[in-house]
């Protein structure tokens, strides 16, 4: 019997000690995570989910709600460039095919909501279009009209946010001093935040290209503050917004966990995929894979980090089915994840906020 109770024990103990050594291992190994105890854990389960397992070959940038449709824009792989997804009848339809024909769109880079309106932005041709919900719905073809057209001037933006009427927020290529700049719908620069404190991010041009354009970006709803992060730098920024004037007031950078920021290698840890935001709050959706080699794709992301806008973090949400991208409607996120399969959640923070 005491032979038993001794092997027993040291199962027991071994037991105790591996969870130690994955709690420790999985904590320590991430900076940005181990800031976030003091505002504790809460896991919630999706309160709806539907498969779209039978489509091929696409994987989300964007996703976002206008009517009943959630909105989804695809990767390069993908041969077209949105996929509509209706959230009551189940049925979905692509549009908008890729091409390098005359009046084609090559590849968006942006697919936002601003006042009420979807917009997906074409670098190449330089365009902000609308996209007109119901005509697209009634022919199945997307059916869009020009909002703005930045001209051939340098300033043209890669990938933006919308700030109401008067502006957008875009990471700045033009200018190795600075990371994101406020500009007018004429493309005008106003004002910039400046760039990461990282010597070599600012000498080395392709790095610092690669950096800026990892950057996601969003304005609560009236156009006056802004927050930006980044998924490989492990960076978030927040700023007020007036009269055409940026001023940060809150930024965080962590340490690189092993590794320098600016060579990446597979083992280097992802950071902020997606920013969404309201009035009262920044909701960041954060990975904390690698590259490479991880449980999980390094664009899948199990964290929802909710930051007040004065830049302190107010919640941390484990979500129990991992995602790609969250569209914000009141308290209730509109998910896509493509691994293991692609699938639409909704997630609902109603009661915890």
């Amino acid at each position: 019997m005491c032979r038993h109770f001794i092997i027993l024990s040291l199962i027991i103990t071994a037991g105790l000690f591996s969870v130690v050594m994955v709690s420790c291992s999985e904590t320590d190994s991430n900076a940005y995570l181990r800031s976030l105890r003091r505002i504790g854990m809460v896991a919630i389960d999706p309160v709806d989910s539907a498969s779209l397992s039978d489509v091929e070959e696409f994987l989300a940038m964007d996703v976002v709600k206008a009517d009943d449709w959630l909105i989804m824009r695809g990767d390069s792989r993908a041969t077209f460039h949105l996929l509509f997804y209706n959230i009551n009848t189940r049925e979905h339809f692509f549009a908008l095919r890729k091409g390098r024909g005359p009046g084609e769109v090559i590849q968006p880079t942006t697919l936002v909501k601003c006042e009420n309106k979807t917009l997906i932005y074409d670098p190449d041709k330089k365009i902000l279009f609308e996209i007109n919900i119901p005509e697209t719905e009634r022919t199945k073809i997307a059916s869009m009209d020009t909002v703005a057209a930045f001209g051939e001037d340098f300033t043209k933006p890669l990938k933006l946010a919308c700030c109401g009427k008067d502006g957008y927020i875009t990471t700045n290529v033009t200018d190795p001093d600075t990371w994101y700049s406020y500009s007018d719908w004429s493309g005008n620069v106003l004002s910039s935040v400046q760039a990461f404190e990282d010597k070599d991010l600012s000498d080395d041009a392709d790095t610092r290209m690669s950096h800026l354009l990892s950057s996601v970006m969003v304005s609560n709803p009236s156009g006056t503050k802004a927050c930006v992060a980044n998924i490989v730098f492990p960076a978030i920024s927040f700023s007020s917004i007036e009269d055409g004037k940026l001023t940060e007031y809150k930024r965080y950078t962590f340490p690189t966990m092993g590794f320098r920021n600016t060579h990446v290698t597979d083992e280097t840890i992802r950071n902020f995929y997606c920013l969404q935001a309201d009035e009262k709050y920044v909701y960041a959706l954060y990975s904390g894979n690698k590259l490479r080699g991880g449980s999980f794709p390094s664009w899948e992301s199990q964290h929802l980090i909710v930051y007040d806008w004065s830049g302190e973090p107010v919640r941390h949400f484990i979500l129990q089915r991992n995602i790609t991208n969250f569209f914000l409607e009141g308290y209730k996120l509109y998910c896509d994840s493509s691994y293991p399969d692609f699938n639409v959640y909704v997630y609902d923070l109603d009661k915890y906020l």
